[in-house]
């Protein structure tokens, strides 16, 4: 049961930097949105991280546990899975969620939620492998401070589409960071 769950994880993984290894990680022109950014509802794990860098290797093993107890639950899925980071005195808080509605919390996660929020610049990450996605952060803080904005508040990363689910070849994950 669970090692095997865990086994099958880590192959995931594997394959996933196999790939990102063999096509490189194409970064595209980015560009940059200011938008607003809806309230969503998430089921979710958190973990409290000293840093951006302890992240990684957390983060996907989080949406495993998540969706392993959403499909346990046999719950239907009404979004793109969230990521969020809440900066704290101490490092951050981060989490794994996705979006099952007014469905019950499923057994071992959290419910999670996070506010509208009337301005965030924004810009779409697209990659063979997830690797790239801290050069695309990067790039967005520093199109934030050039625009003269402060971060501020929860960022968010959007999952629209990941090599791992159903028909996903790459990922696309939107990169959302509220500003004042």
């Amino acid at each position: 049961g669970e090692q095997i769950d865990a086994d099958q994880q880590r192959l995931r993984r594997v394959r996933v930097r196999l790939l990102t290894m063999e096509k490189g990680t194409t970064m595209s022109t980015r560009t940059f949105t200011e938008t607003n950014l809806p309230a969503v509802q998430l089921v979710q794990l958190s973990a409290s991280v000293p840093s951006m860098e302890e992240i990684e290797p957390q983060i996907g093993p989080m949406f495993g546990r998540v969706n392993q107890a959403i499909d346990e639950a046999a719950l239907a899925r009404i979004g793109p899975g969230v990521a969020h980071y809440t900066v704290t005195h101490t490092g951050m808080i981060a989490a794994a969620g996705e979006q099952v509605g007014d469905a019950a919390v499923p057994d071992g996660l959290e419910p999670g939620s996070l506010d509208f929020v009337p301005r965030a610049l924004t810009t779409t990450y697209e990659g063979s492998g997830i690797d790239g996605i801290q050069s695309a952060w990067q790039g967005l803080v520093t199109e934030v401070e050039a625009r003269g904005l402060t971060p501020t508040g929860v960022c968010r990363e959007v999952y629209r589409e990941t090599p791992l689910a159903p028909g996903g070849e790459k990922w696309v994950v939107d990169l959302q960071q509220p500003v004042e």
